[in-house]
């Protein structure tokens, strides 16, 4: 849920590509910063996931900036961004946070009705130019209580979402009538349960979430075996995640990245057996066998599967992770490196062999 909340956010304030492009360096990207609490009470009192981001901390760091270096459209990208609408992604972005909550099911429908939720992101901004960056790609505007609501054009905003600026620091954005509550001041504030877990996480990670629902959707694409075929690995997991109730984590950066991620069960035992079936996974990959033409896991990705420690308390797991900065630096490169090998030889020309010319002759 909350991938989609952020891929959410990403489209609606993107109406062009270079904004997309933009926007999705924001939303993978965010201040180890305490939440700001104006912000959380304006969050839906039904949100059941909530995500922060802080930008200017992940921008300096060292993956950021792998990334970046290896990506020159990118760059050029942001700077086309930058003269549209005045911001400029690494100095005026400060941080992002979304929630959200999943719709009810329409009548008689079998399937849930989506995600639904509304975003944040602080900074400096000039409202006049994004706004009119929205207008000039085809998007629309229409008052709203001493606000101007802008929706961008249809093809970078399939849902109808919405944006509008607090003041010249705050743009909330998000489902048309999960903005209008914000602007009403009718959203209600997190619930306690939520909010305490919030306050915890986003004073420990960069990037943090909290979901206080089961993450279902993954279970059911796991769970899911050959008919008459026997329950693998992939089966046994995906029962397992169908008895986590709850799931809370983040990420730390800086010269040693820490990882945590606490996931709640329904009882100690089921914590127990999602652990074991875990660590069945991690030894599976990191020792998976080198196959014909393919080579085995690279060793940096080995390293760092090595590097995860898993441990229970009572119905809780606790999974944790810290790895040198470098390392991940290094598998990046790495992986770039095999990308562009893989693609260079697929642009070879393939030499015909003598067979093949005889038979065009």
């Amino acid at each position: 849920m909350m991938l989609n909340l952020s891929s959410k956010g990403a489209r609606l304030v993107s109406p062009s590509a270079v904004c997309r492009i933009a926007l999705a360096v924001i939303a993978f990207t965010s201040l180890g910063f305490a939440v700001d609490a104006r912000l959380l009470s304006m969050l839906p009192a039904k949100s059941e996931a909530v995500a922060g981001i802080d930008v200017q901390a992940i921008l300096n760091s060292g993956i950021v900036q792998e990334l970046m270096k290896s990506s020159p459209t990118g760059a050029s990208s942001l700077a086309e961004f930058a003269a549209m609408t005045g911001v400029d992604v690494k100095r005026d972005i400060r941080s992002v946070l979304f929630a959200g909550y999943t719709r009810p099911n329409a009548q008689g429908a079998t399937k849930p009705g989506g995600a639904i939720g509304v975003g944040f992101i602080t900074g400096t901004f000039d409202p006049t130019r994004i706004g009119g960056a929205i207008l000039s790609k085809g998007g629309k505007k229409q008052p709203y209580k001493g606000y101007t609501l802008y929706t961008p054009e249809a093809s970078t905003n399939k849902d109808g979402d919405v944006l509008t600026f607090l003041d010249a620091g705050t743009i909330v954005a998000g489902d048309p009538a999960q903005v209008k509550q914000v602007l009403d001041k009718a959203q209600g504030g997190l619930p306690t349960a939520i909010l305490s877990r919030v306050n915890e996480v986003s004073n420990r990670y960069d990037i943090w979430g909290v979901s206080a629902v089961p993450p279902a959707a993954m279970a059911g694409s796991l769970s899911s075996s050959p008919a008459g075929g026997d329950a693998g690995p992939g089966a046994m997991a995906g029962d397992l995640f169908k008895k986590v109730e709850s799931t809370q984590g983040g990420i730390k950066l800086g010269p040693t990245i820490n990882i945590g991620l606490e996931v709640i069960s329904t009882s100690p035992e089921d914590a127990t057996a999602l652990m074991n079936v875990l660590g069945f996974f991690r030894s599976m990959v990191g020792s998976q066998p080198a196959k014909e033409g393919q080579p085995g896991p690279p060793a940096g990705l080995t390293k760092m599967l090595n590097a995860i420690q898993m441990r229970t308390e009572a119905k809780t797991l606790f999974l944790t992770m810290d790895v040198p900065e470098a390392d991940v630096v290094g598998f990046l490169r790495e992986a770039q490196k095999k990308a562009a090998e893989s693609k260079a030889e697929g642009s070879e020309p393939k030499t015909k062999t003598p067979e093949e010319i005889t038979v065009v002759q």
